[in-house]
Parts: C-alpha cells; structure tokens; sequence
C-alpha cells in the first residue's frame, strides 16, 4: 500500500496555509510533579532527602509533530509567501488551529485541534534537478522542508 500525502491546514491571526506531510504524529505524557516530604518548624523533625513523585493522571500534554512536512508552490499560493505567513502566525500571541483529515476505511474524519506552536525548522530546499513537476514557467522553484511541534490546548505561562 502506497503511502498518502496528508495536508495539514494551521490558521490563525487572519492568515491560513497547508503543510504537506506523510507523517503527523501525537506524543502523550503525563506531568510528573516533584514534591519534598515536608519538615516541622519546632527542629524536631527528621529532614528526609527522599521526594515524593506524583503523577496528576488528569494532566495530560499532547504534543503534535509534523515532520518532513513541505510548503510547496500551488496555484495561488507560493511556498515562498506560505513561509512568511507561517513566520507571521508564529510571532502573534495566542492559540491558532491545526485540522487535517484521517482516511478512517474509507471516510474521511476530520481532526481539529486549538495548538500553540513550540518549535518550528524551516529548511530552504531548492528545486530537485529533473524534477519536471517543480518547474514553473521554464524556472525551478523553491521548497520549503518543515519540521514542526504543537502543543495541544491553551497553555499560560
């Protein structure tokens, strides 16, 4: 079975564009908290060097990867001016919104997520030699190789 391209959409702050992708990822963990046994004030405790490690099992982070994604040029859009709007969407504050679509044995499902970036590589990559299909008008044009982390949810701090 051949694999599919998936293309994810991430939008926000009045700007939109598609990441071309095989491979989108979902990284769970629960949060580990660090808590010291705690010591009474009256200097007749026994101070203890162990900790304590909780595990809140209802804190839960998601982490979206996309990598070896790709902005590429399209009718309308440029791969070029797709980079400067994602550079745009990185550098406002606040939430943005990721959705792709999962073939689910035939239907597509739609995933949506509200995400804050937390990473983001942007590799300039030039046209492949005698790769006719990134030709434009007689040139070769650009790519754009992106590797790319969203954490799931509205996080503060």
């Amino acid at each position: 079975m051949a694999a599919s391209k998936t293309i994810l959409n991430v939008s926000g702050k009045g700007k939109s564009i598609d990441i071309t992708t095989n491979k989108i990822e979902s990284d769970y963990d629960k949060q580990l908290i660090i808590v010291d046994k705690p010591i009474s004030s009256g200097g007749g405790g026994v101070h203890n060097d162990s900790e304590t490690l909780i595990i809140d099992l209802g804190r839960l982070k998601q982490v979206v990867s996309v990598t070896s994604g790709w902005l590429l040029d399209e009718s309308g859009s440029s791969a070029y001016s797709k980079k400067t709007d994602l550079e745009y969407i990185m550098k406002r504050k606040g939430t943005m919104t990721i959705t792709w679509k999962i073939d689910n044995a035939g239907s597509n499902t739609t995933v949506t997520k509200t995400v804050n970036i937390i990473k983001c590589k942007i590799t300039e990559v030039p046209g492949r030699i005698g790769d006719t299909t990134q030709v434009l008008n007689g040139t070769q044009t650009k790519m754009f190789m992106i590797n790319i982390q969203f954490a799931v949810g509205k996080h503060t701090g």
